[in-house]
Parts: structure tokens; C-alpha cells; sequence
């Protein structure tokens, strides 16, 4: 399997496009907002259906990783490729909202304080990209956390791991990308009707397969 070219900004504005087009939840959001919610299911459904398209090798993965503060919550992952596959993180940001960062916070305070990454990619053996971009942002949101009230007088800030050490933060992120902890994940038709409206929506070069191999020029 050739390597993989990921371009993420032009994939994550292919994604919150097309999430506009669907009669989803996700369509009421500002476009910019669209990955910074839970809508993994949605956005790794429309990369797999447009894998698929393009002839690249995918699947897709659900991670239970039965968080002590979270049991309940599922993660959906596409991994494309075949051997060594490569990850394709989509909504990372939704996990930020476990230090207490939400749209809500950024709403209530003015301030712009999710990373600009919407999207990571990574060799699934490499996974201590996604944690460690994570644990960072966690960190650093700690440090700046005002702890404000909505509108509505309800605590903002607040989340199970709002206070908690790096290592525990990094602990918890680590399940959720543990390959132990995913079983293989069909999507239910409505999510496939809308992933393939959405992966209309994803520009042709946004995931391209590359050849590694070098040219031969006396051949």
C-alpha cells in the first residue's frame, strides 16, 4: 500500500461543508464548529465511504474504553490502509470538553481557545500523537481556565478531568486510541446516507495514496 498525503485543512473544510448538507444536528453549528463536536461517526463514515472511492483500503473501528468518569462513551475511527493502517482522528477536540473547554466556554468568554488542529492523522502504532497533542491542549487550557458562568448561571470550566495531573489526563486518552479496546464498526444506513452526502463534499487531493517507490529511469 503506497503512503498516505492527508491534507487536513482541506479535509476538515471538505467535512464541515458537507455536514451542512445533511439533516443532521450537526448542520444547525456554525461550519467551523462542526468538528469540534461528536460527530465522529458522521465525519469517519464520510472518509471511509471516500476511501472507498478512491480505491484506498478502509475500515472503520469503534473504541469502548470504559472511562471510569465516562463508561458509556463510544469513539468512532477510521483506519485506512492495510498493514500498518494510518488513523484519522476527527473530532479530538471533543475530548478537550473533559478539562471543562466547549463551544460554550468560548461563547460565555470571548476567547478562542481551541487548538487550531481540528483533525490529526497517524500511524495507528504511533497513537502517542493523538495523546500527547491532547494531553497538551488539556494542560494548557488548565492553566487558563476562568471558570465562568453562562448565560443561564450554569458552571462553565468544569469537567471530570478539569483538575486532574497530566498523568491521569494522559492515562485517559491513551483507551481511547488503545487498539485492545476496538471492535470493528458498521454504520447504520441513516449514517451511511449521510456520509455520502458529506464525502461529496471532501476535495479530490484532501486524502491521496503516494508512491514510495523510486522511479526507475533505465527500466
Amino acid at each position: 500500500m503506497p503512503d498516505l498525503k492527508i491534507d487536513h485543512d482541506k479535509l476538515a473544510y471538505g467535512l464541515e461543508q458537507g455536514m451542512g448538507n445533511t439533516l443532521t444536528i450537526f448542520a444547525d453549528l456554525e461550519p467551523e464548529r462542526r468538528l469540534r463536536t461528536t460527530a465522529c461517526g458522521l465525519a469517519s463514515t464520510a472518509i471511509h465511504l471516500y476511501a472507498q472511492q478512491s480505491g484506498i483500503p478502509s475500515r472503520l473501528v469503534i473504541s469502548t474504553p470504559r472511562l471510569s468518569f465516562d463508561p458509556e462513551m463510544q469513539h468512532v475511527i477510521p483506519l485506512l490502509g492495510d498493514d500498518q493502517p494510518v488513523a484519522i482522528e476527527t473530532t479530538p477536540s471533543q475530548f478537550l470538553m473533559y478539562v471543562g473547554l466547549s463551544i460554550a466556554y468560548e461563547d460565555t468568554t470571548g476567547d478562542s481557545v481551541f487548538p487550531p488542529e481540528k483533525i490529526l492523522s497517524f500511524p495507528l502504532h504511533e497513537r502517542e500523537v493523538v495523546v500527547s497533542w491532547l494531553t497538551k491542549a488539556a494542560l494548557d487550557f488548565q492553566r487558563i481556565n476562568k471558570r465562568p458562568r453562562s448565560k443561564w448561571h450554569t458552571q462553565l470550566g468544569k469537567g471530570p478531568l478539569a483538575t486532574s495531573s497530566a498523568s491521569v489526563i494522559q492515562d485517559a486518552y491513551e483507551q481511547i486510541w488503545n487498539p485492545e479496546n476496538f471492535t470493528p464498526w458498521v454504520p447504520p444506513d441513516y449514517v451511511v446516507e449521510d456520509g455520502r452526502i458529506v464525502s461529496r463534499s471532501i476535495p479530490e487531493d484532501a486524502i491521496a495514496a503516494v508512491s514510495t517507490t523510486p522511479e526507475c529511469l533505465e527500466c
